[in-house]
């Protein structure tokens, strides 16, 4: 997702250089506060691993994972300056953490004779999970109002989710036995995007209705920590992997001015979903995954 894009329509909606004028020439500064909340849900791919130990092949496969955070806090920050119809923009965004729902997944684990082709034995183990989640974004862009109504933008973002909780692990024969864990995992993303918004002003209203698209193109590392905490505590395992996310955005928003000068609101939801495609390694679990979020916003600014 882009917040950039408040930015900019909430610039276009009173008018960048002077409400309901045309852009004007002077530099001009716009800072704003963003807050509200998002509902986040996080799918996990099924995935497979192969290992092999001389004549014998141990072939894994863990099942689909799905969860959400409802109504997750956040609040945001950005500035955008501009001058004619150029403008940059910098904004950041923050969530508070929020639980999410607890979900379960199922590990196979068969090995079998290859010289033979005999299977020689199948685990199942099956887990439960649950925690909190939180969310970080930052983007700086450059953009250009090609007229009054409409302006085309690209940048560059930085993303994060983080989901810190417990796991707990027991083998499907014997339920009893359960192992459980401290877990913490983060995405991480990176790369440029592009975008493009119009708004359809209303003059007598002092106001206008946005539209907003964006497409990114991430780099992406999965960074898993896991520690058993019973009936044994151990060490830490860190694991890793890399990848890339295609993501787009989509938002409308109502943007207006206040009766207090150079003041400016807007309402609007947004929503973006990012999918990650892991890049594959022999002998490991690296699960593709899709992260959806429909977030609901308000938000303040004030012209210069």
């Amino acid at each position: 997702m882009t917040k950039t894009g408040f930015g900019v329509v909430v610039g276009l909606a009173l008018g960048l250089g002077g409400a309901n004028t045309a852009i004007g020439a002077e530099i001009g500064w716009q800072p704003r506060l963003d807050f509200g909340f998002m509902n986040y849900s996080f799918e996990q791919d099924k995935a497979s691993k192969v290992n092999s130990f001389g004549s014998q092949q141990e072939v894994g496969r863990i099942s689909s994972v799905k969860f959400s955070a409802d109504a997750a806090p956040f609040v945001g920050l950005g500035l955008t300056a501009f001058v004619d119809q150029w403008f940059v923009d910098l904004s950041g965004l923050q969530s508070f953490s929020t639980s999410y729902d607890s979900f379960r997944f199922q590990e196979t684990l068969t090995i079998s004779d290859t010289s033979s082709g005999n299977q020689l034995g199948t685990s199942v183990t099956q887990a439960t999970g649950s925690g909190d989640f939180d969310r970080n974004e930052a983007a700086l862009s450059l953009g250009y109002a090609l007229f009054e109504n409409a302006a085309i933008y690209a940048g560059y973002k930085w993303a994060q989710s983080e989901f810190d909780g417990k796991l707990s692990k027991w083998d499907a024969s014997s339920p009893e036995l359960k192992f459980r864990f401290a877990q913490k995992e983060e995405l991480e993303y990176d790369g440029p995007f592009i975008g493009g918004t119009y708004v359809f002003r209303f003059p007598d209203l002092k106001a206008g209705l946005s539209l907003n698209a964006a497409v990114a193109w991430l780099d992406g590392t999965v960074t898993d920590k896991t520690r058993q905490i019973s009936p044994v505590a151990t060490g830490t395992t860190k694991t890793s992997y890399d990848g890339d996310s295609l993501g787009l955005t989509l938002g409308v928003a109502w943007n207006g001015k206040t009766s207090v000068q150079g003041l400016g609101y807007s309402l609007g939801i947004s929503g973006y979903q990012y999918n990650f495609d892991a890049d594959t390694k022999q002998g490991e679990y690296r699960p593709d995954f899709t992260e959806t979020n429909l977030i609901f916003k308000g938000g303040l600014s004030y012209q210069f």
